[in-house]
């Protein structure tokens, strides 16, 4: 029974810890989300004509799978961890 309570309360720390970590990475990212955000839309507005305006507004989209990737590998590091203690 003692053994059962221990592994319990391991995997609730363990749970908790994960969870606590992925708050923290969401709460970063959408902080690193509205910089990012805010620095783009001031160089795109700033195209002084609608070709530079297309080719700003192409590399932000670029940009996108990469922080996405990063952002689940992110994700998945936590998770690992949490299930590996």
């Amino acid at each position: 029974m003692n053994t059962q309570f221990a592994d319990l309360q391991k995997s609730s720390t363990q749970l908790l810890t994960g969870l606590q970590k992925l708050g923290q990475l969401n709460l970063e990212v959408a902080q690193a989300s509205f910089a990012d955000a805010s620095k783009a839309a001031q160089t795109i507005f700033a195209a002084k004509n609608p070709q530079e305006f297309a080719t700003l507004v192409a590399a932000e989209f670029k940009a996108a799978p990469a922080k996405a990737t990063a952002y689940g590998t992110q994700v998945r590091d936590i998770f690992t961890a949490a299930s590996q203690r």
